[in-house]
């Protein structure tokens, strides 16, 4: 387990780290650590200004894995690819420098003190699974948007009325009903956010395309992994609806465990 890397899994917007129930054992039994994030903004009440918030939540995440030495794959879902996407900007210097932080006290840095220092881990890969990949200055909702169908806005909380079929149309009814009562609410100011920095020009990614999402069409998510630089042999397929962590869980660890660097099948 020590020489694979921690795999950081971000959710989306209205989910919780409760839709990794069924990856996460499948990925520790192929001996990987894995670090769940949890946003702050599904189900705050009021909203907060921005998504800011969720951005420091994937950046504590990872500061909190690399400052272990362990190097780490983002995996992140929906929504939580823009935040992620975000909380790279902080590291940019450190990616350009190969992982290396600039040294305190410049030219000081020689062997012996060096031996004290822990080393620092790196960001290696990018995974992304049913995520809008926005170019900078684009987000996800605009302000002025109509509430689309399916969805309750109450002043800035928004709602998921349809989730059975929105989210969950690949799992059976009585699961479909256990995940919609699982959904929380979702403030809009952080939906409608800018993307402010292209972390996919940046490192190595891929996507999990989702043939049979309703939420982001399959159409969309092939033409933003494309408009973001990602190599069609770095785009996986999987017929699933918008969460295949649930639906199909082996197949999202086979694509990870891909992302992570083995040689095996995409899926």
């Amino acid at each position: 387990m020590d020489n694979k890397p921690t795999i950081v899994l971000v959710h989306g917007s209205w989910h919780s780290p409760s839709v990794w129930t069924f990856v996460t054992p499948l990925l520790e039994k192929a001996g990987y650590s894995v670090y769940p994030i949890l946003l702050k903004s599904p189900g705050m009440d009021p909203s907060p200004p921005d998504f800011h918030c969720d951005v420091e939540s994937v950046k504590t995440g990872i500061e909190a894995v690399l400052d272990t030495g362990k190097d780490l794959v983002l995996v992140m879902h929906s929504f939580g690819g823009v935040v992620g996407i975000e909380a790279l900007k902080d590291f940019h210097e450190e990616m350009v420098n190969g992982g290396i932080l600039a040294p305190t006290v410049p030219g000081k840095m020689d062997e012996e003190p060096a031996r004290f220092i822990s080393r620092r881990g790196k960001i290696l890969h990018l995974a992304f699974m049913g995520t809008i990949l926005l170019p900078p200055g684009k987000a996800m909702w605009r302000v002025e948007r109509a509430t689309p169908p399916g969805f309750q806005l109450d002043g800035e909380i928004i709602r998921v009325l349809d989730g059975q079929k929105r989210f969950y149309n690949d799992i059976p009814t009585a699961a479909q009903d256990h995940w919609q009562r699982k959904l929380k609410t979702q403030p809009r100011p952080p939906l409608c956010s800018k993307l402010s920095y292209p972390a996919y020009r940046h490192y190595p990614c891929s996507y999990l395309l989702c043939s049979l999402d309703s939420a982001v069409s399959p159409t969309v998510q092939w033409l933003t992994a494309r408009n973001a630089g990602i190599p069609e042999d770095r785009i996986a397929s999987v017929d699933a609806g918008h969460n295949p962590m649930i639906s199909q869980p082996g197949a999202v660890v086979r694509f990870i465990r891909k992302a992570a660097g083995e040689v095996m099948s995409v899926l």
